[in-house]
């Protein structure tokens, strides 16, 4: 079809999506993609297939099975303050769960992303050094402009982002007026700085606890409203994409440009703080490393996202510091987002068939017991769950849509994609075709056993794509969801006022939503 002066193609026919996915002239994302670059760039999602090859191929190692093995406590940490949040809107039809989801995802996301683990008798003096720099600085602040810091104490959490803010006034203030003693002692500086805190009256979660050494974001137990940012970043991408009126620049910025200038800066000044923070923190670590001090082997042998980035940069130059600040809001965007929507349509379709809630939870107190925390090897045991979650995303996969450009003529069986034409893969409309899946707005987990996922089309379900530029990211958001389910469920029962997917409609945000909500409610379990 024609839309303007632009041909398109849908295609949602496996056999047919196999050849294109698999063509290396079928690997170059549609232009449409263009409206996601103020945020993303030129990040893995909206990369040119040459930049893509390069930085997939950088980013790898870092998404191993070890690696991500080691992040199973973080998100077994987060899912426990879920569980006590979740408790608040016990009963509450309307709870917006999917908000707490995402939440507790993007703490999820940033922690390991983020974490930094080095010998402390090895660092000993790193630490210190940093301790007192930073103490140093907020006392400093406290001492000469005690009102001006307790503005920015006051205004701002979590408490790790107010460091820089209160450092930075500190400074200016020291230069003129301040003694500049970085010689104070460290335990007695975190005392005063902790005991002012108190009498700020902030949350005693807020308190710092040797921040200078991770990113943590809090987003669960803070003012944080990264998730609603986002949100509506992706409405006005959505608009864009949808409405042919708002494709130009010019109508766009006229018309929304103040509101969507606004989310924009509040997406990224976050994500920002976080990369410079924790560059500040790996370039101390690498003038350390450069006096004899020697990060652990684990941690050299399995990096984390960024911390990989951040030494292909040091190394070789071959990613620049926009590059990896490009990277860092493609997956903190599409790891918190993508898992939260999942785990949101997971628990609605639970709600609804009852008898797979039970078998759930049984399957969860039979593995883990009604308190214990999920471990690795616990993951790949919860065979219902995954069989569950895999249906959730066939019913509702989060992502309905990819687009590609033909960069060559392509031949088809008996028709030919001429060079520049955009090809849709419906994923929504593959996924509900009755031509592959028997009663497709039924939710049947039974699907996804080993017997009939045997029977099954590889390329008739691809929630995550497939093919070379598959999601990165879907074993990690398939450990997180699989971490926070099994603790939810062995605290909570779901109920809905939905009874059949045909009741729940559906809008476009980028990734499908419920037009009136989840309307899931929550009930402690005796």
């Amino acid at each position: 079809m024609w839309l303007g002066n632009k041909f398109i193609v849908i295609i949602s026919e496996p056999d047919y999506l196999e050849k294109l996915i698999s063509n290396k002239d079928c690997w170059e994302k549609d232009t449409i993609y263009d409206v996601l670059k103020p945020y993303v760039g030129e990040g893995l999602i909206t990369a040119s297939a040459e930049k893509w090859k390069k930085n997939r191929k950088l980013l790898n190692p870092t998404f191993k099975q070890k690696i991500l093995n080691g992040f199973v406590p973080v998100f077994c940490k987060y899912s426990t303050i879920l569980v006590d949040i979740l408790e608040k809107g016990e009963e509450n039809s309307n709870f917006n769960i999917n908000q707490k989801f995402m939440a507790s995802t993007l703490d999820t996301t940033c922690d390991p992303i983020m974490k930094v683990s080095v010998k402390k008798v090895s660092t000993r003096r790193m630490l210190d050094r940093v301790q007192r720099l930073a103490c140093v600085c907020i006392t400093g602040a406290m001492r000469t402009c005690p009102t001006r810091a307790l503005e920015i104490i006051t205004d701002l959490t979590p408490l790790h982002l107010v460091i820089d803010r209160v450092a930075h006034e500190a400074i200016l203030r020291l230069s003129k007026e301040g003694t500049g003693n970085e010689r104070i002692k460290s335990q007695r500086v975190w005392s005063s700085l902790n005991d002012y805190i108190s009498s700020a009256n902030l949350p005693s979660d807020l308190m710092i606890k040797k921040a200078v050494m991770g990113v943590r974001v809090d987003a669960q137990i803070s003012s944080n409203t990264f998730g609603d940012w986002l949100d509506r970043l992706m409405e006005f991408c959505s608009l864009r994409i949808t409405r042919f009126i708002y494709r130009p620049d010019f109508i766009f910025y006229l018309i929304h440009g103040k509101a969507f200038a606004y989310a924009l800066g509040n997406l990224t000044t976050f994500t920002k703080t976080v990369f410079e923070r924790q560059k500040q923190i790996f370039n101390q670590e690498m003038a350390v490393m450069q006096e004899g001090t020697h990060l652990e082997d684990e941690e050299q042998k399995y990096p984390t996202f960024l911390k990989l980035l951040l030494e292909v940069s040091y190394n070789g130059g071959q990613l620049s510091d926009q590059e990896i600040q490009e990277e860092i809001n493609t997956f903190i965007a599409a790891a918190t987002d993508t898992s939260a929507t999942t785990l949101s349509y997971c628990c609605l379709l639970l709600a609804m068939h009852p008898e797979y809630q039970q078998k759930i939870y049984e399957e969860a107190v039979g593995i883990l017991g009604e308190d214990r925390d999920v471990t690795p090897s616990d993951i790949p045991k919860f065979q219902f769950l995954d069989m569950c979650l895999k249906e959730t995303l066939r019913v509702f996969p989060v992502i309905p849509f990819v687009m590609r450009i033909a960069s060559a003529d392509i031949e088809l069986d008996n028709f030919v994609i001429p060079e520049g034409t955009s090809m849709i893969y419906s994923i929504f409309t593959l996924h509900r075709s009755p031509k592959y899946w028997k009663d497709p707005l039924k939710f049947n987990p039974y699907r996804f056993s080993p017997e009939e996922s045997a029977k099954m089309h590889p390329y008739s379900y691809m929630p995550f794509m497939k093919g070379p530029r598959t999601c990165i990211g879907q074993k990690y958001s398939f450990m997180v969801m699989k971490v926070m389910l099994t603790k939810v469920i062995r605290r909570f029962q779901f109920e809905t006022e939905y009874k059949s997917v045909e009741e729940v409609e559906l809008k476009l945000n980028l990734a499908i939503r419920p037009k009136n909500g989840f309307k899931l409610t929550l009930k402690r379990r005796i």
